[in-house]
């Protein structure tokens, strides 16, 4: 695992098609956690329906192993606009930066608000169109539901 300069996040959707990657600056990275940050060229946040303005920026932060990945996206002067919470198959980490397959269900907490279940509906016709098995669907709902639950209190 390298420890500074650029690193690249590999996102693949169940169907095997892969996303772009998403590509940052690392922060920092220990043993198996990474923190890397990814600057914005405008658009709106997935599930926060707030725009991407200039200088907007986001952490996303990586563990080895985890059903998730967090993104927490900030304003230029650093204010906190919401966090994004990926839920996904395990994470891997590599030397060049990290690969996980996507399961579509998110939780996403505005700043200044409660936690949002997104997408459950995609993660079900995941596993009707058999692109995954029940055990993986409701692994992901285990743990979007546990977040809801810690983010709620």
């Amino acid at each position: 695992l390298q420890k500074q300069g650029a690193i690249k996040l590999e996102h693949t959707r169940p169907s095997g098609k892969a996303m772009r990657p998403r590509e940052g600056v690392i922060l920092s990275a220990e043993h198996n956690r990474i923190l890397f940050k990814r600057t914005f060229s405008g658009g709106r946040y997935d599930g926060l329906d707030l725009p991407i303005e200039r200088g907007d920026y986001g952490v996303t932060e990586i563990k080895e192993g985890s059903w998730f990945l967090k993104h927490s996206y900030h304003s230029k002067d650093g204010k906190l606009k919401g966090d994004y919470f990926n839920i996904n198959t395990p994470v891997e980490l590599y030397p060049y930066g990290a690969r996980y397959v996507d399961l579509e269900v998110d939780v996403v907490r505005p700043a200044s608000g409660q936690p949002v279940l997104l997408d459950r509906e995609k993660l079900a016709m995941l596993y009707a169109d058999g692109r995954i098995s029940k055990m993986l669907e409701e692994k992901a709902l285990q743990v979007a539901d546990e977040l809801m639950r810690l983010l709620s209190s």
